[in-house]
């Protein structure tokens, strides 16, 4: 994953409409799983 490559999926993503399902793959959606988790524990730091 990267947001160096163009046709990454996380830049997918990232250019993907908002309020669309986005079909991730398992690791992408780990990533958010884990980013909004540490988000949380950190209180957004």
């Amino acid at each position: 994953m990267s947001t160096y490559i163009s046709d990454s999926e996380i830049m997918r993503l990232n250019k993907y409409p908002v309020n669309e399902a986005f079909a991730a793959s398992p690791a992408l959606f780990h990533l958010v799983e884990q980013a909004i988790h540490i988000s949380e524990i950190s209180d957004g730091a």
